[in-house]
């Protein structure tokens, strides 16, 4: 569903900008330029790449001690990182003189997710026996972004070549789901067959709990900034280079465990424990949750095709 939005602004709204602003006064029948900086009106779409980078980390860190276990002590890391995506977007602007314009600018890029869980566990009984033990999990997930820019466009040369910056407002459109997994320390007491009450046997393990987070959607508002070079090739159509930086505020959000049965990770003496709401509630009311504070901003390098009309601008 999430993957049509880019398409739903960006085919009825470019093509419509175009024949709307060939049909104003002084777009039709202008003589080509040797420079950009004579067309008042530039339209573009462009394609390029967001670089994977760590965006988030979410800990876990318990510690107890029950019957004959003299103390547990569990942590566990969870980094969260989108993959290479590829990103799209186009523009419209209008330039008021040959150096100053108005830029309104749509943009699309979606990323697989890669949450890397680390989990580590240590033990010892009243007897002096001890034992620990480390797990790692990958998980999946998905981050999708739409920002929406309203930008100031400074451009500067003449001839082919062309230099612009721009930046402005952006408001953004984002949605993040994942699933990791922690390791959840578990004990149980029983009775030993035929002590009478007398003899009783304490096993201790971990569960590999899955964590989650539901598909999330929330709007917020930033910034942008950005340098591109533009490159003329013929007639009206160029060719532009551009690196954008995105400021996106970060978002806070939380790994919930998942409900459901888990084997052990150490032993055989849970071969299908129980994870339940009361577990889950449990971890909330002691703090032991695992928050995660995701940095939405990022650099964007793209190409593009670009093309110049209008009347010319008097110099």
């Amino acid at each position: 569903m999430k993957s049509s939005l880019p398409l739903t602004i960006l085919r009825p709204v470019l093509p419509a900008l175009v024949l709307v602003l060939g049909l104003l006064p002084g777009t039709a029948g202008t003589p080509p330029s040797d420079s950009p900086s004579d067309r008042r009106l530039v339209i573009g779409l462009s394609g390029g790449m967001v670089p994977a980078r760590l965006i988030g980390t979410a800990g876990f860190r318990d510690s107890w001690s029950s019957f004959n276990l003299a103390s547990v002590t569990e942590s566990t890391s969870v980094s969260t990182r989108p993959n290479y995506a590829f990103a799209g977007g186009g523009f419209l602007t209008v330039f008021l003189t040959p150096h100053l314009g108005v830029q309104l600018a749509a943009g699309y890029d979606r990323a697989g997710i890669t949450n890397a869980s680390t989990s580590n566990t240590a033990w010892s009984w009243t007897d002096g026996r001890s034992g620990a033990g480390t797990s790692t999990w990958s998980g999946g997930g998905r981050l999708s972004r739409l920002p929406l820019s309203a930008n100031i466009v400074l451009r500067e040369g003449s001839g082919r070549f062309t230099v612009e910056f721009s930046g402005g407002p952006t408001y953004f459109w984002n949605e993040f789901s994942g699933e990791a997994a922690f390791a959840y320390g578990v004990t149980k007491i029983s009775e030993l067959p035929g002590s009478g009450g007398q003899s009783i046997a304490q096993a201790f393990d971990a569960l590999p709990v899955r964590l989650r987070i539901p598909a999330t959607k929330w709007r917020t508002l930033g910034a942008d900034i950005g340098a591109g070079v533009h490159w003329r090739i013929v007639g009206g159509l160029g060719l532009e280079a551009e690196a954008r930086y995105f400021y996106c505020p970060a978002k806070a959000l939380s790994w919930n465990p998942v409900q459901a049965t888990y084997a052990g990770l150490y032993s055989r003496d849970f071969p299908a424990e129980p994870f339940t709401s009361d577990d889950a509630v449990l971890l909330d009311m002691s703090g032991q949750t695992l928050g995660l504070k995701l940095e939405m901003s990022n650099l964007r390098a793209s190409l593009g095709l670009t093309y110049s009309f209008g009347r010319r601008i008097s110099h």
